[in-house]
């Protein structure tokens, strides 16, 4: 049986608030929240496939082994496959709590292995056979916090140095002690991510341009869409603010059914990597296991395929104001490192070029920054070595 998802369906599944991401909850039992989320999601799913679907949500023994299982146990219901997967995040997550997680991390990459087959979608950003001459619309932009009030070089700016790993912590798409670039589509979402006031603590700032003609890079970059929310399908586009419009997302992808089918299965992994970090003083986050087996799946992919990169495009959950800012990217570095340097990812340093770093404070606003690295023509941007 397939799907039906015509916009009144779609609709009627995600019109209750409570499916409005990012989520933010008590913090107090993080399996508990989930389970209560997807039995709800699947309720919603059911009722708008099959009036006679009977919807389960209960824990069952099993070789005196608890195991979690939401929704009706029919393979021919039609929402069946997206029941399979609030049970495999429930599972993993079990698993993660309760100190295997090896096993999490297994769970996961067989789901994973399942859902890919029916991304959202998966943005190519480099290796194209033709010249890209066209202006290109995507603007990327890193900000770093920094002590000293000097000349800084390009990589400054980069990812954390390998040689400093001890520095990166554990984050909401990290993973700790791996390095990994970290890029924003406004410089306001990169401080708001810091937590940053460039006007009371210096803080650079580059833009970002993709090599997309792979001039001295063979790696084949994707992206995969993990940062659209379910009331981005109901936005009343013509009276968008301007914030708002920096995580513009293309009507024609929106309205299309495939983008809404696939959307219903890869809900339920965006919604678990999409809760306000209830208690930030923690040094562990229950809200971050789902989004850094994300990031650690997505690093395995370029040891089983050297010439493949997996980054992401997510939406903040640092805040609602902040996951309003535009979007999110992550790329893994791959973990070959640069002849030249040896302290950064040879595949990352030959896949972007990036504008010498600016201090935010010598501009008016952040705004004012933000336009002038907008402008800066082709001939202001090179590699971290230049």
């Amino acid at each position: 049986m397939i799907l039906d998802i015509t916009n009144d369906v779609f609709r009627n599944i995600f019109s209750d608030e409570q499916f409005n991401l990012p989520i933010r909850w008590d913090g107090k039992d993080f399996i508990e929240a989930l389970k209560n989320l997807f039995k709800e999601y699947c309720f919603r799913v059911c009722s708008n496939q099959n009036e006679n679907c009977r919807l389960n949500a209960y824990w069952q023994s099993a070789s005196g082994q608890l195991e979690y299982s939401i929704g009706c146990n029919d393979r021919n219901c039609p929402a069946y496959k997206i029941k399979h997967v609030c049970n495999k995040i429930i599972e993993i997550v079990d698993a993660y709590l309760n100190g295997f997680p090896s096993k999490a991390y297994n769970i996961f990459k067989y789901l994973m292995k399942e859902v890919i087959h029916s991304p959202i979608k998966i943005y190519p950003k480099n290796g194209w056979t033709n010249a890209f001459e066209e202006q290109d619309p995507l603007s990327l932009f890193r900000v770093v916090s920094v002590d000293d009030n000097i000349n800084q070089p390009r990589s400054r700016v980069f990812h954390t140095p390998y040689n400093l790993r001890t520095k990166v912590g554990t984050n909401r798409y990290s993973i700790a002690g791996f390095p990994s670039l970290y890029l924003g589509t406004t410089v306001k979402l990169c401080l708001e991510e810091l937590r940053c006031d460039p006007y009371k603590k210096y803080s650079l700032c580059s833009k970002f341009k993709i090599d997309r003609n792979g001039q001295q890079n063979e790696t084949e970059i994707d992206v995969i869409e993990l940062g659209i929310k379910p009331q981005d399908f109901f936005e009343d586009r013509e009276k968008e603010s301007f914030v708002s419009r920096k995580r513009k997302i293309e009507k024609e992808m929106l309205d299309s059914p495939n983008v809404r089918t696939s959307y219903l299965l890869w809900f339920p992994i965006i919604a678990a990597s999409s809760f306000i970090r209830a208690n930030k003083q923690d040094p562990f986050a229950p809200e971050y296991i789902i989004p850094q087996l994300i990031m650690q799946w997505a690093r395995k992919q370029n040891d089983d395929n050297s010439n493949k990169l997996y980054g992401i495009r997510y939406f903040s959950c640092s805040s609602i104001k902040a996951s309003n800012l535009g979007f999110n990217y992550v790329f893994p570095t791959s973990g070959k490192k640069y002849n030249l340097l040896d302290k950064y990812c040879e595949v990352l340093a030959k896949s972007f070029k990036l504008s010498k770093p600016i201090y935010i404070h010598e501009f008016e606003t952040v705004q004012d920054c933000e336009k002038y690295l907008s402008l800066l023509k082709d001939c202001e941007f090179d590699y971290i070595d230049k």
